[in-house]
């Protein structure tokens, strides 16, 4: 547990934001807030080079734990190639470089394939997209369904494969992707193979992203295994070794504070340490702890009100057991992707040092891994 100090000890003043003045709006705009740092740097630039038409590629799959900021990473790739391509996507208004969407998770009942593809083809403004949905309204819902009559799997299979066609994309960007796997069973699998064999015959690079679970996906067949880049979005370590993560993982906290929407900035750098192993190296986690801490802030009442204090974060922090649950998980995840990582060929104490990395073990060589610029992630 954090240790306590006084409110002089955490708080440092600062000029009130006038510019964002209900609680709400506090909260919102916190939410908002995307952290570069060296980690989502080393990802986001080895997503770019693993798309490009000539990598050899189908998929390429993002693993790391939860919480270590892949959303973020995929959003800023589908800003990435939307820039890249913004003065074709003028020239030609069919042209749609990039789509992007959710896995949502398994539910009771039984995952429908054909709902799989309406996303994807909605996004693609497939021309008779209205013959393949019906919108259902109940109790003030909206849903949208296939009709089974005109959207059959295989139907939808060879509509999104000519829409990726038609419309020249690039890049299909799937989020929590491992979500498939708890919805696909049996001959299910079958399906979800077919599903992306048809995004990548539409000519499109296929982006995944997930927890380790998504690793199973490498044992489906090995037709599709080798067509697959795999890139780990590891979490930062602590420890003799990883200075350079720790000091990572304090300027991400730095971050945070700085742009806190509060009279008071909070200063917590004292405890940067505790907080990253509270948070089990991830950015995501230490973010989601200050969006809590920050409404706990913003609901103190009188004085306390927009002031901070350790005990606003302490009670914003995960449990021990959470955490436990968390960190047993990715300490597994760690283990079982040393396997499916690229090395340097034949040299067999590169892949021993690859291994090394994931599983959170030190190596005194520099990495080269972070030389992307940070600040340009987000820019």
């Amino acid at each position: 547990m954090v240790t306590t100090c006084s409110r002089k000890e955490v708080c440092t003043n600062s000029m009130q934001n006038s510019s964002i003045s209900s609680d709400e709006e506090k909260r919102s705009e916190f939410q908002k807030l995307k952290i570069a740092h060296p980690r989502i740097a080393s990802v986001l630039a080895q997503l770019e080079q693993a798309i490009l038409p000539d990598s050899g590629f189908d998929i390429v799959m993002v693993v790391g734990p939860t919480g270590v900021g892949k959303t973020s990473v995929l959003e800023a790739l589908n800003k990435r190639i939307n820039e890249q391509h913004h003065q074709e996507m003028l020239a030609n208004p069919g042209f749609i470089p990039c789509i992007r969407f959710e896995i949502p998770e398994p539910g009771p009942k039984q995952f429908a394939w054909s709902t799989f593809y309406m996303e994807p083809l909605m996004q693609l403004n497939d021309p008779v997209i209205k013959r393949k949905v019906q919108t259902i309204v109940n109790d003030g819902i909206t849903s949208i369904k296939p009709l089974t009559s005109h959207a059959n799997v295989a139907a939808l299979q060879t509509a999104l494969k000519r829409g990726l066609k038609i419309r020249g994309t690039r890049a299909v960007i799937i989020d929590e992707a491992a979500h498939l796997l708890g919805h696909a069973h049996g001959l299910d699998l079958v399906n979800l193979t077919n599903a992306f064999k048809s995004m990548a015959n539409g000519g499109a690079t296929i982006v995944i992203a997930g927890s380790y679970d998504l690793l199973k996906l490498m044992d489906l067949n090995a037709q599709l295994s080798r067509r697959i880049c795999v890139i780990h979005f590891d979490r930062y370590h602590h420890g003799p070794g990883f200075e350079e993560d720790e000091g990572a993982f304090r300027n991400s906290l730095t971050q945070m504070q700085n742009t806190m929407p509060t009279p008071e900035k909070p200063n917590f750098l004292q405890y940067s340490l505790p907080l990253q192993q509270r948070c089990i190296g991830c950015v995501g986690i230490l973010k989601e702890v200050f969006q809590r801490a920050l409404l706990n802030v913003l609901k103190a009442k009188g004085r306390d009100k927009g002031i901070w204090t350790l005990d606003h974060l302490n009670k914003a922090l995960l449990s021990s057991g959470t955490v436990k649950v968390i960190e047993n998980d990715t300490t597994k995840g760690e283990t079982e992707i040393c396997q499916y990582l690229n090395n340097d060929g034949l040299d067999v104490d590169q892949q021993s040092r690859d291994c090394n990395r994931a599983k959170g073990i030190p190596k005194k060589e520099m990495r080269n891994s972070q030389s992307t610029h940070v600040a340009e992630v987000f820019a």
